[in-house]
């Protein structure tokens, strides 16, 4: 169906940027989700990307002539809208192309079958009416099917009408919240999920009810975030979702501007509302590893006292700033995966690095230290990493031996934890 209407250039360039970034990089049997879906209504333009797995729909305020459908290519689109000057720009879209045309410039690019563009995953938010809990968006229809079949010799239109049998799932659960320190939260554990799809249990964020709060844990069996938001009403009391790390990384960028968010869950989907974008996302489903097992007992707490217990070795407290400039600067002779090696004795840590065919590198900075001396090695990426999200003026690492995991931690902040395995020093 026909659609047209005026725009500013910024305002569609964040707008089909936000929306590419679920876009499927490859998708052979649905061409289709190559393209960005544009919907527009009156003057309200919903772009969607989507690899069904992931789908964001961005709303924006545009000056509507004829309102319609269409699919346009999303790579291209954004390499045009990119190169276009400021200042208003003109849509039209027919049957066979979509033309943008500024006052001095038109370019006209083929558009995708509407009729291919698949019936999303998305929360039938019409079981929400009487939750009361945020703005409600309908549905663009039937979830996609997780058993279609792997054939490339179906058709796009038979996968059509397979999505037509399938019904929208319902939510479950919708609360609207405060992201202030969720945003923060999120900051400190999206790198540590996994990006390696062939486990994909750990590419997810574990989201818990714990106690009063919100627990987030991540990990990629490298290292380990915990975040505890203690007093966040985020989940319902004893609920868990596992939520892709992709998913929530793409939030992180998309919440730093607003207040607000309202999180609807479903079975399988959970879905996250900001003031002009909607997230969706597949839920992970399986067993997060039992990571309580994994944090050394050193950080743990005696729970029938309410008090840490006496074991105190090993304890090296660090201004921050001072011991990530350290890893910075050493790291640049740390090659070949070589490890950056942290040598802590009474009130001294050094840091260093010996690469044999490059050289080698070593700073001394001051430090409180409690315990035996001890060498270990980090993995110098995943050391500054948990130093950058820490937040804190001082860090405390936690050490038990040069085999055994490190806990870096904020000073007077024990809502967050960060895990890291060491990596074997070379011999000689």
């Amino acid at each position: 169906m026909p659609l047209k209407f005026r725009c500013d250039r910024n305002s569609f360039l964040n707008t089909v940027t936000n929306a590419n970034r679920a876009v499927a990089k490859q998708s052979p049997l649905l061409a289709a989700l190559s393209g960005l879906y544009f919907e527009l209504n009156g003057d309200t333009l919903a772009v969607t990307g989507s690899d069904l797995d992931l789908t964001i729909t961005v709303m924006t305020e545009v000056a509507g002539q004829e309102s319609g459908e269409a699919v346009i290519p999303a790579r291209l689109l954004l390499d045009v809208i990119r190169v276009l000057p400021v200042g208003s720009l003109e849509v039209t879209v027919n049957h066979e192309e979509a033309q943008i045309s500024t006052n001095s410039a038109e370019f006209a690019i083929k558009v995708l079958p509407t009729h291919d563009w698949p019936n999303l995953p998305l929360i039938d938010t019409n079981s929400l009416q009487n939750m009361g809990d945020g703005s409600l968006l309908e549905t663009q229809g039937p979830e996609f099917s997780e058993n279609d079949s792997d054939d490339p010799k179906e058709s796009n239109k038979e996968q059509s009408e397979k999505q037509q049998s399938e019904q929208p799932s319902s939510a479950e659960y919708s609360v609207t919240t405060d992201v202030s320190a969720f945003r923060d939260a999120l900051s400190q554990v999206v790198r540590s999920a996994s990006t390696d799809d062939t486990r994909p249990i750990l590419t997810g964020i574990l989201m818990s009810s714990e106690g009063d709060g919100l627990r987030l844990v991540s990990t990629d069996s490298y290292r380990l975030s915990l975040r505890d938001l203690p007093g966040a009403t985020l989940l319902g009391e004893e609920q868990q979702v596992l939520v892709p790390g992709r998913a929530l990384n793409e939030l992180q960028r998309m919440i730093q501007s607003t207040d607000k968010m309202t999180l609807r869950l479903s079975p399988k989907i959970a879905e996250f509302e900001l003031d002009k974008i909607r997230l969706t996302t597949r839920l992970i489903e399986g067993d997060f590893p039992n990571y309580r097992t994994l944090i050394p007992q050193v950080a743990e707490k005696d729970e029938s006292a309410g008090e840490e217990t006496d074991k105190k070795d090993n304890i090296l407290t660090v201004q921050r700033s001072r011991l990530l400039e350290a890893v910075r600067r050493v790291r640049l002779l740390a090659q070949d995966s070589t490890p950056v090696i942290i040598f802590a004795s009474e009130d001294n840590l050094e840091v260093r690095a010996d690469t044999e065919s490059i050289g080698s590198a070593s700073e001394t900075i001051e430090a409180q230290y409690n315990g035996e001396e001890i060498s270990i090695g980090f993995n110098p990426a995943y050391l500054i990493d948990g130093l950058e999200v820490s937040g804190a003026e001082e860090v405390t690492l936690q050490l038990q031996d040069s085999l055994k995991p490190a806990l870096l931690s904020p000073v007077d902040d024990d809502g967050f934890l960060y895990l890291l395995m060491p990596v074997r020093i070379p011999s000689g």
